[in-house]
């Protein structure tokens, strides 16, 4: 067990790459405490000092108490006052939790939120994980604050960067990094919601090991309500978890205050009868925060364009479009507003859509963006069922023939379905070229399809290098391509 002078550590609770906890107790008079110490090569004293000063400025019987920040051979050290509580995660998977129960941790946990928006903060990264439940007090707290941020503004965008696989299926959609949409405190009440739709009916609305699968979902597709998951979950609950995991952070509850009201008349009606009957939610639900809406205005007739585009990619078409514009009109906004429009109302179809985006430091590195887009592309078809993957694997293998190598190159991904693809013949560099642009041509052809439309869509197309805009041109005149858009966005001043 770990040394740290000054602590007399009991027991590790968990450990990760990146960080490791402990339950110990300090010495100099006896409190019992839980450390979280940074694991790996990539020390940053820096981050976890932004946590402490969260919890420094926070105050609540729902929010972990942080007592002191050390660093024991330059390693930094958080050290949080220990009430005795497991993970609600851990909890879940042993436990089997009454209905009584599930509502009063429920109801616990969104106090708990809303200490911390009270404060004016976000928390970012609610699921079971970072959530402690004492089962002999009921009490609940919030830990592991490192992504808390300040709302100081009501228009913060996230670029999805923070977003990793322990947290992927709890995420609201506007925190994925793919759509113009800006965080407040109803991105958490997402996170909630996902969260209560575990406690209530033992599984996550969308389960998947690919992180690009679950971003799609939280996109664009519907979960089945949580009394569907399981009949014993009562209406009334489905519909307030299904309100938390809308879409639209305007569809959702607007506060924690309305959320807790609702849970509360829940818990009253089951203590009193035995059974929870339905009554009109969100009544006291009013938001104290003045919002701006994340929806475009006054791009109809460039929404109409892309729209059209979409449409007759539906029906078999090959399209592309460019949409042109100064730096900071919103270019980029503009086509992720209507992709999440088109695809978040194409619940038959599967659309297949990849981004990339054009660096201008890296403009040696050819085919960057493309690549990015594709890698998207063959991660959501990793993340099918067996059954449709072998379809993929002999669909990719017919068009790609003996030259699976030459896309292999580019996107490994591509093996983990196809298997190892033998070498290729060198070629000279004009020859190596056009090889590679009928193999991707073949490919492209491949991935698009009359049940599966694909959608490229790549950013900054001015910083493009030479070998990607002839690509983007052979791909774009192949007259065998159908059900494909291509969408760039360049600036032109």
């Amino acid at each position: 067990m770990i040394k740290i002078p000054g602590f007399e550590i009991k027991k590790q609770l968990y450990g990760s790459d990146t960080y490791a906890v402990f339950r110990g107790v300090r010495e100099k008079d006896g409190q019992r405490v839980i450390l979280k110490m940074q694991q790996g090569e990539n020390v940053s004293v820096e981050f976890y000092q932004h946590e402490y000063d969260i919890l420094q400025a926070l105050d609540g019987d729902g929010i972990v108490k942080a007592v002191d920040l050390i660093t024991h051979e330059g390693v930094p050290i958080i050290i949080y006052d220990d009430i005795g509580a497991e993970s609600l995660d851990d909890l879940m998977g042993s436990t089997q939790f009454s209905m009584a129960e599930q509502l009063e941790i429920a109801i616990g946990i969104t106090s708990a939120l809303e200490q911390v928006h009270n404060a004016g903060y976000l928390h970012k990264c609610i699921n079971p994980s970072n959530i402690l439940y004492h089962k002999a007090t009921s009490r609940i707290q919030l830990i592991n604050f490192e992504l808390a941020i300040e709302l100081i503004s009501d228009q913060m965008v996230s670029d999805g960067s923070e977003v990793t696989s322990k947290t992927m299926a709890y995420i609201a959609p506007e925190q994925t990094g793919r759509l113009n949409r800006s965080l407040d405190y109803r991105s958490d009440l997402y996170s909630l919601g996902v969260t209560l739709y575990e406690l209530f009916s033992g599984k996550v609305p969308f389960e998947s090991t690919d992180p690009l699968e679950l971003i799609h979902s939280h996109i664009a597709k519907i979960p089945v309500s949580p009394n569907a998951a399981d009949p014993q979950v009562p209406e009334v609950l489905s519909d307030i978890v299904m309100k938390l995991v809308a879409k639209e952070a305007s569809q959702r509850y607007q506060g924690a205050a309305g959320l807790k009201y609702d849970l509360n008349v829940c818990l009253t009606q089951f203590e009193e009868m035995g059974y929870i009957r339905s009554f009109t939610l969100q009544e006291h639900d009013i938001s104290d925060q003045f919002r701006i809406s994340g929806k475009l205005y006054g791009r109809e007739e460039e929404t109409s364009t892309l729209m059209a585009a979409f449409a007759r990619v539906e029906r078999g078409s090959r399209e592309q479009v460019l949409v042109t514009g100064y730096a900071g009109i919103g270019k980029t906004a503009l086509v992720r507003e209507v992709l999440q429009q088109y695809i978040s109302g194409k619940a038959q179809v599967t659309l297949h859509f990849g981004i990339g985006r054009f660096d201008r430091f890296h403009r040696d590195i050819p085919y960057n963006a493309i690549v990015q887009a594709a890698k998207d592309v063959i991660r959501q078809i990793l993340a099918k069922s067996d059954s449709e993957l072998e379809i993929w694997r002999e669909k990719l293998a017919k068009a790609l023939g003996r030259s699976g190598r030459v896309i292999a190159d580019l996107i490994p991904e591509i093996e983990i379905i196809l298997g190892p693809q033998p070498s290729v013949p060198k070629l000279g560099p004009l020859e190596a070229r056009n090889r590679l642009h009928l193999v991707f041509q073949n490919f492209v052809r491949a991935l698009s399809g009359s049940s599966h439309p694909l959608v490229i869509f790549v950013d900054d197309l001015q910083y493009a290098d030479a070998a990607s805009l002839k690509l983007i041109e052979t791909i774009l005149i192949d007259k065998g391509l159908h059900y494909f858009l291509g969408i760039s966005a360049y600036r032109d001043n």
